[in-house]
């Protein structure tokens, strides 16, 4: 193998190029290609569990920053953070300030990038709570399809009500994936 590992058995080479293909497929305004279809019209909204957290401000809102600088998401993303602490965007976005490496060039999308980004708080046993975060999904769903993306960035202890409150009180959920210490667990609703 030369260079670093990349999922099993690849090189970093081919790993670069094949990196390289899915971002040239994936740049394209309409998403458009073969395998990938994203209708531009739908909106996508990808809701961060436990955005307050340390998983948050180090890992899940820097990739999601870096897809969106790279025009990997479709163009009609919002994004949304949901946990108990009493806390906004403008908080969050300092506290991932440093892990979130933004050149130069880049500060205008960036400041973009924290327009579409929202902040709902709300505990992780209340269905209330949950019924808030629908409404204020709703605000930003334009018809009556939209794509949703609950990330858990929780402790394990909590998967259990937050996906019996996503699936009540957000959706109709029939599958979850979970992702924890690098695993990820798909579980059937």
């Amino acid at each position: 193998m030369s260079g670093g590992k990349c999922g099993k058995m690849c090189s970093h080479s081919n790993s670069d190029v094949c990196l390289a293909l899915y971002r040239k497929s994936l740049k394209s305004k309409a998403m458009d290609h073969e395998g990938t279809h994203f209708d531009a019209q739908i909106p996508h909204v990808f809701v961060t569990l436990g955005a307050s957290g340390d998983l948050a401000k180090k890992k899940i809102y820097p990739t999601l920053w870096w897809l969106y600088r790279d025009n990997l998401l479709p163009v009609n993303t919002v994004f949304f953070g949901y946990a108990r602490s009493k806390t906004s965007v403008e908080e969050i976005r300092q506290k991932c300030k440093p892990y979130m490496k933004v050149k130069e060039s880049e500060e205008e999308k960036y400041e973009d990038f924290w327009k579409i980004n929202h902040y709902v708080s709300g505990q992780y046993d209340s269905r209330t709570d949950f019924e808030k975060l629908n409404q204020e999904l709703n605000k930003f769903e334009k018809g009556p399809v939209a794509n949703r993306i609950f990330y858990l960035a929780l402790p394990p202890s909590v998967f259990e009500p937050v996906t019996v409150h996503i699936r009540h009180a957000c959706m109709a959920l029939k599958r979850l994936s979970i992702e924890a210490g690098g695993a990820v667990d798909e579980k059937i609703l």
